[in-house]
């Protein structure tokens, strides 16, 4: 018995020792400063990379097939730092990189979203455009400060559960078409705003009544629960 118990604790350890350190933005970024030449991996796809990174952050993307047999490529006995927008992708990508004998792994909680959220510094790639012209607050407060409801969905085109809801959102319009105003926009093309009304994970709706915020979900929602938190709301407003 007391074998099986020291093996279960053996393997427990092990697992423990696996496991990558989640870190918050504050502390992701004094120990980043701390470490010398680190290697500071972005997980997320090209494009958004090139719409805005840290510094010095080399683009592997977790989706790609080739993503182990590059980070292979890194030293394993030095710190590795990882993230990705909101945490999800950095995650499995800390795991995977333990799981190959990476020393010491340190994965940014909540994302390059919470990084620009916190006003922290970033890059952009050069030659990089912005694909259109960026909502200021003062066309957010004009395009929410009307008689009718307006639900705003902040989504961005690489975002798996954003493009699940998007036809659910788009069906909206027409849906509510004379009660509620729908509108979609783009987190990469608006960080400045997003940053200004709290939105550092996507999916995230927002609906609003005479200019003030009245209801706020983060993530994905299937479409029945989504339509009913949304008839909901419009009958609290009535």
């Amino acid at each position: 018995m007391k074998k099986i118990l020291a093996l279960l604790l053996l393997v427990s350890t092990m697992a423990v020792c696996q496991e990558a350190t989640k870190l918050p933005i504050d502390a992701f970024e004094n120990k980043l400063k701390q470490t010398p030449t680190p290697q500071l991996i972005d997980v997320r796809t090209p494009a958004e990379f090139a719409n805005g990174r840290l510094e010095n952050a080399l683009n592997l993307d977790l989706r790609n097939e080739a993503f182990a047999q590059s980070a292979d490529k890194l030293d394993k006995t030095k710190p590795v730092f990882v993230y990705c927008l909101s945490g999800g992708r950095s995650a499995a990508a800390a795991q995977t990189l333990r799981e190959r004998g990476f020393n010491a792994v340190y994965d940014m909680q909540g994302g390059f979203a919470k990084w620009l959220g916190a006003g922290k510094p970033f890059v952009k790639n050069e030659g990089v455009v912005a694909a259109t012209k960026e909502i200021s607050k003062a066309d957010f407060e004009q395009m929410i400060a009307t008689e009718q409801p307006v639900f705003i969905d902040f989504f961005a085109p690489w975002c798996a559960p954003c493009q699940k809801m998007l036809p659910v959102v788009e069906g909206f319009k027409s849906k509510y078409e004379g009660k509620m105003t729908v509108q979609t926009i783009n987190f990469d093309h608006n960080r400045t705003l997003a940053k200004q009304l709290g939105v550092d994970e996507i999916p995230t709706i927002l609906i609003y009544a005479k200019g003030k915020l009245l209801w706020r979900s983060i993530g994905f929602m299937p479409a029945e629960m989504l339509q009913k938190a949304v008839d909901e709301q419009l009958t609290l407003i009535k």
